[in-house]
């Protein structure tokens, strides 16, 4: 028996589990069990304890929830509750999944996946032109985050750009390189413009946020947390069984949005995502253009009056008008019954897909369309 079985069988050690962000759990497991208490629901901790698997996995999955719902990791929405025998059954399935996914063939089969579709990613690359990518307006304001795979830790890695992509021929002649070198697997950038885009952190008005901002020791909370706009985004981007069900979704919001009074001096923006979804955005949109009496007159005090609270002056302040308008926004078109993602329209520090760039999961490109190609959509060919 060797040592470290050895350490297995009487002693604790660290878990194998896997988080969200792709770390792997810190804590430990108790002698004999590769999981700790909070990832313990491979098949061997179903066998040997069913019911506190079922009840683990009902604590975190217990809803049928509509594709569209934004209430999915707090399961406090009005979604279906799940029946015990739908809950046993993928239980059981999530189980099965979780041994496999820790078998070492597992494990050389998505390494050599990944590889492929990195090598794919960066010949694409390799073969386009700077005239083959976009840039958003006001690029140089924006902060760019690549995904990129690490063979050697066996995870997608987020990669912040520091370079600044002016929207000319410099700028994208840069990005190529930037794309050239890492191959990235997705490819977004900010939907906010900031003052220092390369150092936006955590919201420091948000839950949490303030420690994060000490941790990251980003303390110029201001100079990190200036946002100077935002513009309209919204993604209709969730599980739909074919591509002519998320065009006639955005047809749908385009028509809605067309009969809004909305002040704007630009075309909507049309984006294919890639994936399964599409992006509608409206860059001539601004929030003071869209205010008046009370509102108006607080958006104009928010750079001059001293007197209101840190939370509500300057770039805080902004950041939390624009997102009171938004959310009103989004709730009207969840009343009209329109499928999006809730939560991008109204969160200012959300990131979005850039067009001329591959969606690592579908292998398409990213690309910018015509309302009139939604009518009869096609995607276009996958390298994969």
């Amino acid at each position: 028996m060797s040592k470290h079985h050895k350490q297995w069988i009487h002693q604790d050690t660290r878990c194998r589990g896997v988080k969200k962000d792709g770390l792997r759990c810190k804590l430990k497991a108790p002698p004999e069990q590769y999981y700790c208490e909070h990832h313990n629901h491979d098949l061997r901790a179903f066998v040997q304890n069913p019911m506190q698997v079922v009840k683990d996995f009902s604590r975190y999955f217990p809803k049928e929830h509509h594709p569209a719902c934004d209430r999915k990791g707090q399961n406090d929405c009005d979604c279906v509750d799940l029946p015990l025998a739908t809950v046993t059954a993928r239980a059981l399935k999530r189980a099965f999944h979780r041994s496999i996914e820790a078998t070492p063939r597992y494990k050389h089969m998505t390494r050599l996946i990944m590889r492929k579709r990195t090598k794919l990613i960066r010949d694409y690359y390799n073969s386009i032109t700077e005239d083959d990518l976009w840039l958003p307006p006001y690029s140089n304001w924006r902060q760019f985050r690549f995904f990129v795979w690490n063979e050697r830790e066996h995870r997608m890695i987020v990669t912040k750009i520091k370079d600044n992509f002016k929207n000319n021929a410099h700028g994208k002649s840069a990005l190529l390189r930037r794309l050239r070198q890492h191959a990235p697997h997705h490819c977004y950038y900010t939907t906010g413009t900031w003052i220092n885009p390369q150092s936006v952190g955590p919201d420091p008005n948000s839950r949490g946020g303030r420690n994060k901002f000490y941790k990251k020791k980003q303390l110029m909370t201001i100079y990190n947390n200036s946002m100077m706009w935002r513009e309209l985004y919204f993604d209709v981007d969730f599980y739909m069984p074919t591509f002519t069900e998320s065009a006639n979704e955005t047809l749908k919001l385009a028509k809605w949005y067309g009969n809004r009074d909305i002040k704007s001096d630009q075309e909507l923006t049309f984006v294919f995502s890639g994936g399964k979804g599409f992006h509608l955005i409206d860059f001539g949109f601004r929030l003071q253009n869209q205010l008046t009496g009370q509102k108006l007159a607080q958006f104009q005090r928010l750079f001059k009056d001293e007197k209101l609270p840190k939370r509500e002056r300057g770039s805080a302040g902004l950041q939390l008008m624009d997102r009171e308008w938004k959310t009103n926004l989004v709730s009207e078109i969840r009343e009209n019954g329109i499928l999006i993602d809730y939560d991008v329209t109204p969160d200012p520090r959300r990131i979005i897909r850039l067009p001329g760039t591959i969606h690592g999961k579908r292998g398409r490109i990213c690309r910018l369309i015509s309302q009139e190609e939604l009518t009869d959509f096609d995607p276009g060919p996958a390298l994969w």
